[in-house]
């Protein structure tokens, strides 16, 4: 018996075994993996490994603690693909047996927010806005851990934890008015009820996102795994999978070079494709609208936590990654490029909240630094329009000849870039895919 997949998710299973198998045998030690199963184990504990990196730089290099905020300057980029139309805070949770973690979110009106928790895995918990939880948008909120039993302060809206930790991020629309949103990021409150006893991040190799680990990622599969849960329905034979690779590259030192070689040679370059190109594909733009909540499209969920980790469910926000140009080939601040949005598909059209357009160098998904220090356009700002009605935006690493600066996105030459399209708060037409974005046009 098999799971059956979405249509629009065709091109990406033909890579990786989306549907699992329900006789999937555990390898006994020094029995031979096949390569759809080192490739299956390997994308799916890559997901945990992102979340571990991210981790260990919040707690090691930014120093940020646990269960303290830190609220991130408007104008900063010093993340992942970052979102630079909202201010944003973020935090990690961390609770135990005996100590929870009280939340203060402020009443916030006429003004777009929400307030997501993400667990170990880069699956979302829970989103607290006026949409997702319209009896408790605000106030008091008490993070425990699922099962335990400690004393709660009254009147707080409890929720639990899969595991010790979680992400939080806060994300408050600028609109117009940039003060007032920041007055409101420094209004959210954290702290810790008790005396905390937490494990620091687990040790993992040293890897980026140009060169990933390799081999050595099933080297310590059974303390990864138990340190945190995984709600994926189909997790348990994806461990399975991921302990009978670990098996076979602990039998001898040959099975461990034939998964390495596997890895190398197949696993990973396919893995860096399917970045440029998953879900519904169409005129260079990619988008998933499984995002947050990906059943068992562990592929999905990982290429979530390398692109932009932390990703919000797709009823908040809808991704367009812009990868390629409209006859696929990558794009390359070598090169102009022009979206033409049609006066009848313009993006402020199709949101109930805003939308931006972010361009951002690859492979590290960071955003380009230009004089004018723009690094997205969104629908707050002043566009220049054609006669019919239609807005084109224009990606260069210089301002070409005859484009307004209103609607030139600065790139950088000797780079290869990205572009991040957000719909906050997407209409129907985006979420069923009537919508979709214009190609991206290479123009020279």
């Amino acid at each position: 018996m098999k799971i059956r997949i979405p249509p629009v998710l065709l091109p990406l299973a033909a890579f990786t075994l989306l549907a699992l198998s329900a006789t999937f045998p555990s390898a006994r030690a020094g029995e031979p993996v096949n390569e759809q199963t080192v490739t299956d184990a390997y994308i799916y504990l890559l997901g945990r490994y992102l979340v571990i990196r991210q981790e260990k730089i919040d707690q090691e290099v930014t120093r940020t603690g646990y269960n303290t905020i830190k609220y991130n300057p408007l104008g900063k980029a010093e993340f992942v693909n970052p979102d630079m139309d909202v201010a944003s805070l973020e935090a990690w949770l961390a609770v135990d047996e005996r100590a929870p973690a009280l939340l203060t979110v402020p009443k916030i009106a006429n003004r777009y927010y929400t307030v997501e928790v993400v667990d170990e895995w880069g699956n979302i918990l829970i989103n607290i806005n006026p949409r997702q939880t319209p009896k408790t948008p605000y106030g008091n909120f008490v993070f425990l851990l699922k099962g335990a039993h400690p004393r709660l302060p009254e009147g707080a809206t409890p929720i639990e934890l899969p595991s010790k930790k979680a992400k939080l991020l806060a994300r408050i629309a600028l609109q117009t008015t940039p003060s007032e949103a920041v007055r409101l990021q420094y209004d959210f409150k954290l702290r810790s009820l008790g005396k905390l006893n937490i494990a620091p991040p687990l040790k993992l190799p040293i890897f980026s996102n140009s060169k990933l680990i390799g081999v050595e990622i099933f080297d310590n599969v059974d303390k990864v795994l138990a340190s945190a849960v995984d709600s994926m329905p189909g997790a348990p034979r994806l461990q399975d999978k991921v302990r009978a690779v670990a098996a076979a590259v602990a039998s001898s030192p040959e099975e461990r070079k034939r998964v390495a070689a596997i890895l190398k040679t197949k696993t990973i370059p396919a893995f860096f494709e399917m970045t440029r190109g998953f879900g519904t594909q169409k005129g260079g733009w990619s988008v998933a609208y499984t995002t947050g909540d990906y059943g068992d499209h562990f592929d999905l969920r990982t290429i979530g936590n390398y692109m932009a980790i932390w990703a919000n469910p797709a009823k908040e926000v809808i991704h367009f990654s812009g990868n390629k140009d409209a006859n696929g080939y990558g794009l390359s601040g070598n090169h102009t490029y022009t979206i033409r949005f049609p006066k009848q598909q313009l993006p402020a059209d199709v949101v109930d909240a805003f939308w931006s357009l972010t361009v951002l160098t690859l492979p590290d998904y960071r955003v380009v630094p230009n004089r004018l220090k723009r690094y997205s356009v969104n629908s707050f700002m002043k566009f220049q329009y054609e006669p019919d009605g239609s807005l084109p935006l224009t990606l260069a690493a210089e301002q070409p000849p005859g484009v307004s600066e209103m609607n030139w996105l600065p790139s950088q030459k000797g780079r290869d870039i990205t572009l991040t399209l957000r719909l906050y708060l997407p209409r129907e037409p985006v979420l069923n895919g009537t919508w979709f974005a214009p190609p991206i046009e290479k123009k020279q």
